[in-house]
C-alpha cells in the first residue's frame, strides 16, 4: 500500500498560498487508508469524516441514478428531454437524455444572464429564453452544467420523487454513505466566499472522502449490478465517433489501465475521484486551494503510485 500519509504532506508542503486543507484517500481491495493536512475554514481539521462541497462530482450520482432508472426502465436514453420536462421549448424536442448523460445535447455553453443565485428555476428560465442549441443535439461534444441540472430534474420525473431522496434512497443509505447529501441549501458556509448554486445536478453534493471511498469501492465491485457497468460506457456522437465521457465520468487510462475519472471545482473547494475497477483501485482527493490543477495532478499522482503498489 503506498504512503498516502508522505503523499498529503509532500502535496501540502508544495501548496499555494491559498491552500489550507487537502485530504487524500485510497482504498485498494479491501484495505482504505486516508491522511489529511491542514484544516476548512471553518477551523476543523481536515479528516476522513470533514463535510465539503464536492461541485461537478455529483454527476457521477446523476449519471449512477440514470443508469439504475434505465436498467429499471423507468427511463430510456432515446426518450426526448420533453417527455419528461414538457414545458421546455419546442426547440428543445431532439434532445435526448443520452444526449444530456454524454454531454452532446448542444444546449448554448453561455445562456442568457441569470438573476441572483443560480437555481433550477431560473436554469429553466434562461433556457427558454435563449434562441436555440448552438450545435445540433449529437454533432459534437460540450460540457454543459446545464445539461445535467435538466437530467436530474428529468429523473425526478421519471422516477416519481426529488432527486435528493433518490440519491438517499438508491445510493446513500444502502452504502451507508450517512454523512452525504444532495441539497440545495448551504451546511457548510464559508465567510467571504457565494454559497454554491441552489441546484442539483451539476454540484448539490455535501460528502467527506470516506463517503466518497465508499461509493467508488463499491462501483468496482458492482454493488449496482448491470448499472454499475453501464458507468464506464463512453458516449457517441450521431456519426459514431466515441467520445470519453461516459456515464458522469470521463474514462481514460493511468499506466495504461482503464480509469474512470472526475474533478469538482467551486470557489475554492477543488475534488477529485478516480477509479481503476481492474485493479479494484479508488483515489479520492479533496482540498482548499483555488489550484485545481494542483488537486487533479495529486490525484493522478496517487492513482499511477497505487498501481504500481498492487
Amino acid at each position: 500500500m503506498i504512503d498516502v500519509a508522505a503523499e498529503v504532506n509532500r502535496a501540502f508542503a508544495q501548496r499555494d498560498a491559498n491552500m489550507y486543507g487537502i485530504v487524500g484517500g485510497v482504498s485498494v481491495g479491501d484495505d482504505m487508508t486516508v491522511a489529511a493536512c491542514g484544516s476548512w475554514p471553518t477551523g476543523e481539521p481536515a479528516g476522513a469524516t470533514t463535510t465539503f462541497y464536492a461541485a461537478s462530482l455529483t454527476k457521477q450520482l446523476i449519471g449512477l441514478l440514470t443508469a439504475i432508472s434505465v436498467e429499471a426502465g423507468d427511463i430510456a436514453l432515446d426518450d426526448s428531454l420533453r417527455t419528461w420536462l414538457p414545458s421546455l421549448p419546442s426547440w428543445t424536442t431532439p434532445i435526448t437524455i443520452g444526449h444530456l448523460l454524454h454531454h452532446t445535447s448542444g444546449l448554448p455553453r453561455e445562456l442568457p444572464p441569470l438573476a441572483g443565485q443560480r437555481s433550477d428555476s431560473s436554469v429553466l428560465d434562461a433556457i427558454t429564453r435563449s434562441n436555440g442549441p448552438t450545435s445540433l443535439p449529437g454533432s459534437r461534444f460540450e460540457y454543459s452544467n446545464d445539461g445535467y441540472v435538466l437530467l436530474a430534474l428529468a429523473l425526478e420525473q421519471a422516477m416519481g420523487a426529488p432527486i435528493e431522496q433518490l440519491a438517499d434512497q438508491r445510493i446513500f443509505a444502502p452504502l451507508g454513505m450517512d454523512s452525504s447529501s444532495l441539497d440545495r441549501a448551504t451546511p457548510v458556509p464559508v465567510a467571504d466566499e457565494p454559497p454554491p448554486p441552489a441546484t442539483i445536478g451539476d454540484g448539490g453534493w455535501w460528502t467527506n472522502i470516506h463517503d466518497l471511498l465508499t461509493l467508488l469501492h463499491s462501483l468496482n465491485f458492482g454493488a449496482f449490478g448491470r448499472a454499475s457497468a453501464r458507468l464506464l460506457e463512453r458516449g457517441k456522437l450521431a456519426d459514431g465517433t466515441s467520445i470519453d465521457y461516459s456515464w458522469g465520468v470521463r474514462t481514460t487510462t493511468i499506466d495504461g489501465v482503464l480509469a474512470a475519472s472526475h474533478g469538482g471545482s467551486w470557489q475554492r473547494w477543488q475534488s477529485k475521484t478516480l477509479r481503476l475497477p481492474s485493479r479494484n483501485i479508488a483515489v479520492a482527493i479533496a482540498g482548499r486551494t483555488s489550484d485545481a490543477l494542483a488537486i487533479s495532478d495529486f490525484g493522478n499522482d496517487l492513482a499511477a503510485r497505487a498501481i504500481r503498489a498492487r
